[in-house]
């Protein structure tokens, strides 16, 4: 986990780290405060998540660890930055100017895994 940046306070994520990880194959869990963002349900490996009080984006993936066991399976929650959260919010609520998504989603590919990307384009082209 690391420090936390200067941010609004938030009673949902705002004590939440920049990034977490929790060791699913050992039971580990997050906190509460991720189970009540808002998800997307773009993969079941990967997804966005939004804060519904203060509209903070989450990137959230789920790496298997394919040992036989499962005992290193990891879920991994991180923090997006403000300018990659602000170009999802624009694609994904479908709120921005003709001419402006090439430019949205070079924003927002550079901020998130290729998978989460690739699955935003996916469903802003529907």
């Amino acid at each position: 986990m690391t420090d936390r940046q200067e941010r609004a306070p938030c009673s949902i994520c705002g004590e939440l780290p920049e990034r977490l990880v929790a060791n699913t194959g050992r039971d580990e869990r997050f906190p509460d405060a991720v189970y009540r963002l808002r998800h997307f349900d773009l993969d079941s490996d990967f997804d966005l998540a939004r804060c519904p009080e203060c509209d903070a984006w989450f990137e959230w993936e789920d790496e298997r660890a394919f040992t036989g066991s499962g005992n290193n399976d990891e879920a991994r929650l991180r923090r997006l930055a403000p300018e990659t959260a602000a170009a999802l919010r624009k694609l994904v609520d479908n709120k921005f100017e003709p001419g402006e998504e090439a430019r949205l989603l070079a924003i927002a590919s550079a901020g998130v895994l290729d998978s989460v990307a690739r699955a935003v384009r996916r469903r802003i082209s529907r």
